[in-house]
């Protein structure tokens, strides 16, 4: 019978001995179940739920450096595991640094059975939407776009018309072919979108996302587009927009998935109605989050108005930016 050798991976954690003892140290019970450690979640009462415990729920994978738990549905990093539990050898932290390389998604485990679009399906779709309308419609969806962003390339931000419940709407798609959220151009009852799916919308390829110095975020599309649109440095930029302000969200899913190893300053961009101590919050949990990299979070908002579709010009947010580095946004 044939003997067939297990393949090698960069990333080992049982050759990490004192991450198992740690592991154990933290959580009532730590089992080997296949290719993963599997304890207690510190993040949710996985271990306090029951007065004897037998079994936890959070697996962490000894050939991929991710964890995550099947009760409260937490994933992150090895690191963030660690961080979360107060590990203090900071030297296997710094050999982690130097293997862990990251292109894994949210919730690994789980079997993603969604496929992109190809480009040319999204140039199809987007062409075939506007066929389906009529003359008036047509005429009206453009000039709302034009009143939002002016006269510019509306397919290169992938925008498409569609009809919801019989009312023309402005369709948002993002470069991997997920159709993000409507946006109605007449409110009706104080509607203004409807959201498609949990996908962010980006315009730009986010695999190649490494190649950009600068992450750009904020909550409207809208907002993306004209942050692109007037934004001195957009070919050092990759523009993403956050739906509903989920910015520690984008943000920890770019890390894990693209820029752990990257040194890309992340800048996210508030409405100026948002409230101070919210959008501080927000920047400290941010840079939680960032803390074991070498990417930066820096805070904007615009200069004048409202919205940055309304104000291209930004002032940077001093008081917010925990993790000093010289850069100039707007230059």
């Amino acid at each position: 019978m044939p003997q067939y050798k297990r393949r090698k991976t960069l990333y080992d954690l049982t050759k990490f001995p004192d991450i198992k003892n740690h592991l154990d140290h933290i959580s009532p019970t730590l089992d080997e179940v296949g290719d993963h450690y599997v304890i207690c979640c510190p993040y949710c009462d996985d271990a306090i739920r029951k007065q004897i415990i037998d079994h936890g729920h959070c697996y962490v994978s000894k050939n991929i450096p991710v964890f995550y738990c099947h009760r409260c549905d937490t994933t992150g990093t090895i690191l963030d595991l660690l961080n979360i539990t107060e590990y203090n050898n900071t030297e296997v932290i710094n050999q982690l640094k130097q293997i862990v390389q990251f292109k894994i998604g949210k919730n690994y485990l789980k079997t993603n059975t969604s496929k992109h679009k190809s480009k040319i399906i999204i140039d199809d779709y987007i062409a075939n939407s506007i066929k389906q309308l009529d003359n008036d419609q047509l005429d009206t969806y453009y000039k709302y776009l034009n009143s939002r962003i002016g006269y510019v390339d509306y397919n290169k931000y992938l925008l498409f018309p569609c009809i919801i419940n019989n009312q023309l709407t402005v369709g948002f798609m993002n470069y991997n072919g997920y159709v993000i959220s409507y946006r109605f151009i007449y409110v009706i009852n104080d509607i203004r979108y409807k959201k498609e799916s949990d996908q962010y919308y980006y315009f730009q390829d986010i695999s190649e996302i490494n190649n950009y110095k600068n992450i750009i975020i904020c909550e409207g599309q809208f907002d993306l587009i004209s942050l692109n649109l007037y934004n001195n440095n957009n070919k050092d930029s990759f523009f993403i927009c956050a739906n509903g302000k989920n910015y520690v969200n984008c943000v920890k899913e770019l890390v894990y998935n693209y820029l752990y190893l990257n040194s890309s300053i992340i800048h996210i961009v508030f409405d100026n109605d948002t409230k101070y101590n919210w959008q501080k919050n927000i920047i400290r949990k941010l840079n939680i989050v960032v803390n074991n990299t070498d990417n930066t979070i820096k805070s904007w908002k615009p200069k004048y108005l409202k919205d940055s579709n309304a104000c291209s010009e930004l002032i940077e947010l001093q008081d917010f930016n925990f993790k000093k580095k010289n850069h100039n946004f707007n230059n």
